[in-house]
């Protein structure tokens, strides 16, 4: 990425590679698994099925992530360089895979505060990838989401 605000696309494939990734998760992977793994998953209703799949989508992310954000805190020999300017694209497009989502089941989980936080999340990573700057700080913000297996499985 460079400070001209020109979109370096070295990494789109991966991140693209992502995007279909996780809607193949959300829509084939999940369901065939969870009913599996778990025979009531079949008897929740439509809404849970969707809530269901949703988390374990956003769980899946968000264990790849910080796996990710740890081992490029400590390894990463660019960041360590240079820890003001890098790239992060992929959680863009997680935050926009898991946004369509919402967007087609809007009646059945949709919740404009969701809508807010994928927003902002994206625009923040989208700002980090168009500029690379701060992945410090971006990888900070995503260590947190080493939380979200916790909380999906309130």
């Amino acid at each position: 990425m460079t400070t001209t605000g020109v979109l370096d696309t070295t990494y789109l494939p991966v991140a693209f590679g992502s995007f279909v990734a996780f809607m193949i998760i959300y829509k084939y992977a999940s369901p065939k698994l969870s009913s599996l793994i778990c025979p009531k998953y079949q008897h929740l209703s439509e809404q849970q099925q969707i809530n269901w799949n949703t988390r374990t989508m956003s769980s899946i992310h968000s264990v790849i992530m910080g796996y990710i954000c740890i081992y490029t805190m400590l390894y990463d020999p660019d960041v360590r360089k240079d820890p003001i300017c890098s790239s992060t694209l992929s959680p863009f497009l997680f935050s926009l895979s898991d946004t369509i989502v919402m967007a087609v089941h809007y009646k059945k989980i949709g919740e404009p505060f969701y809508f807010l936080h994928h927003a902002s999340a994206a625009y923040a990573f989208f700002y980090v990838s168009m500029f690379g700057v701060l992945p410090y700080f971006s990888n900070y913000r995503l260590l947190s989401e080493i939380s979200t297996p916790l909380v999906n499985q309130r």
